[in-house]
């Protein structure tokens, strides 16, 4: 199907002659990290992300952040870090995330970072790990 110029002028025409709707629609954001480990020791910047820290449980099963940087982090929880910072009140964001964030205990303190401090978790679906990478082979 085609549209041709002149269809696409009068469309923005009708848009910008006619008042907004008057309902509010939430900004959205996707986003896509990038998935690799990251040495931490190279990049003095990413000292202002809590994800750069090591956390340390309780005997109750809270988790508290500590001074010492770890050596490496995963890319994509410093990313969920840095996109929930930006976010402002009523705006969502959709990310897609490795399944080993949401269930590896070994980042069980990223998970109650997210779900206690920092986000409603609205849903969470299991992809194929073919998604996640560089060459399926089909």
């Amino acid at each position: 199907m085609r549209i041709k110029i002149t269809e696409w002028q009068q469309l923005f025409q009708n848009c910008v002659s006619n008042l907004p709707l008057p309902i509010s629609l939430p900004t959205v954001a996707l986003a896509n990290p990038p998935y690799c480990k990251i040495n931490l020791t190279s990049d003095s910047k990413l000292a202002r992300f809590e994800m750069a820290y090591k956390w340390i449980q309780h005997k109750d099963g809270s988790y508290v952040i500590t001074s010492k940087l770890k050596t490496q982090a995963e890319q994509e929880c410093l990313f969920v870090e840095q996109c929930l910072n930006q976010l402002q009140p009523g705006e969502i964001v959709c990310i897609l995330v490795s399944n080993g964030i949401l269930s590896s205990s070994n980042q069980a303190h990223f998970r109650r970072w997210l779900l206690k401090d920092m986000a409603l978790l609205i849903a969470s679906i299991q992809l194929p790990t073919e998604n996640f990478q560089v060459e399926c082979g089909l």
